[in-house]
């Protein structure tokens, strides 16, 4: 479940599934829980002890700052799967969004830098290199 009594459905591939069935079967502490995670008392991992877990696996990788919180990771998927051409229905979709209206607010900030290097605008780009004083273009209307 991820906000209420919302239940919500997702892929796996192959990969992850085999890890999933690996850790279920092989690792996982108990096999009386519901959960596939299980936290204290047969309940479920805790979102504050998800969050201790992955504040110490990032200082053991050596990263730091507020950028670095399991939140991100859903902001950085977001952002990928719109990189890569899907468009705001689906990644809100696949966000489990009730509309794109909350796709578009929380996961389309970017910067004009960042907008323009992903736009199609022939005169921004340049095959070139930069020019350090501008450029006279003179011509006839």
């Amino acid at each position: 479940k991820e906000k209420g009594s919302n239940w919500v459905n997702f892929m796996f591939s192959s990969r992850v599934r085999e890890l999933i069935l690996k850790w279920m079967h092989e690792e996982r502490p108990s096999d009386s829980s519901l959960y596939l995670f299980p936290g204290n008392d047969l309940g479920h991992i805790t979102t504050e002890s998800i969050r201790i877990i992955f504040n110490q696996l990032c200082r053991t990788a050596g990263l730091s700052g507020q950028e670095f919180h399991p939140h991100a990771l859903r902001h950085r998927y977001a952002h990928i799967l719109l990189e890569t051409g899907n468009s705001v229905e689906i990644v809100s979709k696949l966000l489990n969004h009730a509309s794109t209206s909350t796709t578009q607010q929380f996961y389309l900030k970017e910067s004009a830098v960042q907008i323009n290097e992903r736009a199609n605008i022939p005169w921004m780009k340049s095959t070139t290199k930069k020019r350090k004083e501008p450029i006279n273009i003179k011509h006839r209307c």
